[in-house]
């Protein structure tokens, strides 16, 4: 557990000074989701190859499940005030290194794009 809200942790120190228009621990959040949704759709992938096998709504039950999550965290998280003594909690930790951040980086990069990877290679469109 502590990894991963370290991975959170990571996104809301990379967002904290960005003035854009999404609050820092929404966005964060999000990319957490993404992480984990996208890791399921992996793994079905690589269990039943091009969703086949299995029944036709199940993308609909994962985006439903990624809304369910979101909202469900959201509450949990940013509605409680949760995410700066997660913020607290990791400003000053010696696992704080850049090196490390970085891979949270390279780990949201890879499972973001390893199902679209997947994908294309079992449909063939890739030689």
């Amino acid at each position: 557990m502590k990894y991963l809200k370290f991975y959170y942790f990571s996104f809301l120190y990379f967002y904290k000074d960005k003035p854009e228009s999404w609050i820092t621990e929404y966005r964060s959040l999000f990319l957490v989701l993404i992480t984990i949704t996208s890791a399921v759709s992996f793994v079905l992938l690589m269990v039943y190859p091009n969703f086949n096998g299995i029944y036709p709504y199940v993308r609909v039950v994962i985006l439903t499940l990624f809304i369910a999550s979101f909202i469900i965290m959201q509450r949990v998280l940013i509605s409680t005030g949760k995410y700066q003594l997660i913020f607290d909690e990791f400003e000053n930790h010696p696992i704080n290194t850049r090196t490390n951040r970085v891979t949270c980086w390279v780990i949201w990069l890879l499972s973001f794009t390893a199902p679209n990877v997947l994908a294309i290679i079992q449909k063939g469109d890739i030689s």
